[in-house]
């Protein structure tokens, strides 16, 4: 069940604090008109499907953080540079990513679907309608609506740790903003400092609810004690991905 419940939580973790996308057009877009572009199944860039910028503020010489053990990823503790924790995500989030997520679908009734592979699974499947919905609301925002039960009931969630930590936070909808190119094919998709660092607080129960497989739960939280120290040092900060229309 955890295995699952993991994939499905990266899965729509990705589609809900992903959709925030790069914009530098008119903010007055009507809603209807944006749904009808958005609408259809979108691909994982085939190359570089993540996107990570990370900066620190002007005169800042102590940029670096402790990379714990990760399984399958790095055999020893390293002290490294942030410029080089870019250089390690791009080189393995982005096949990790290509390899958990393929397509992600925007229905025209409302519906968001992805094809993804478990973990323990050898072939993509489409997930299932009402797991997750979207609206387009006006000034570019995007509303992601993750709906528990529903998840809860896909993933056969039956410990209560786990469905309390779900049903709080995904009780109210994430609000985003987003953007289309100007051929409607491409997708540049992004989360700011802003908005990871409000989310950050959703770590420590997480890891609490044991949703995160236990082998990976040491390396999250020396990760997570160190990013609140680092962002206070950070002028920029950009995670997402890159998409193009199926």
């Amino acid at each position: 069940m955890k295995k699952n419940l993991f994939t499905l939580l990266m899965l729509f973790g990705v589609i809900g604090l992903f959709s925030a996308c790069s914009s530098d057009d008119d903010d007055n877009k009507n809603p209807e008109e944006e749904t009808s572009k958005l609408v259809g199944t979108w691909n994982l860039d085939s190359t570089s499907p993540l996107i990570f910028e990370w900066e620190a503020k002007e005169g800042v010489k102590d940029f670096k953080i402790v990379l714990p053990v990760i399984p399958g990823v790095t055999e020893e503790e390293q002290d490294m540079e942030i410029s080089n924790l870019i250089s390690l995500a791009q080189m393995f989030g982005s096949p990790m990513l290509k390899g958990v997520i393929e397509t992600v679908t925007f229905h025209k009734d409302g519906h968001i679907t992805a094809s993804y592979k478990d973990q323990q699974a050898t072939e993509f499947t489409e997930s299932v309608k009402g797991l997750a919905t979207y609206k387009v609301l006006p000034k570019e925002k995007l509303s992601v609506q993750l709906h528990a039960d529903a998840i809860i009931k896909e993933a056969k969630v039956t410990d209560k740790k786990s469905i309390d930590m779900m049903t709080k936070y995904m009780k109210e909808p994430f609000v985003i903003s987003y953007d289309l190119d100007k051929n409607d094919t491409e997708l540049e998709c992004y989360v700011d400092l802003e908005f990871v660092k409000k989310y950050m607080k959703m770590v420590p129960n997480i890891l609490e609810s044991g949703v995160i497989p236990e082998n990976l739960q040491p390396a999250i939280k020396s990760i997570f004690e160190q990013v609140d120290d680092l962002f206070g040092k950070t002028e920029e900060f950009e995670l997402g991905l890159n998409m193009n229309k199926h």
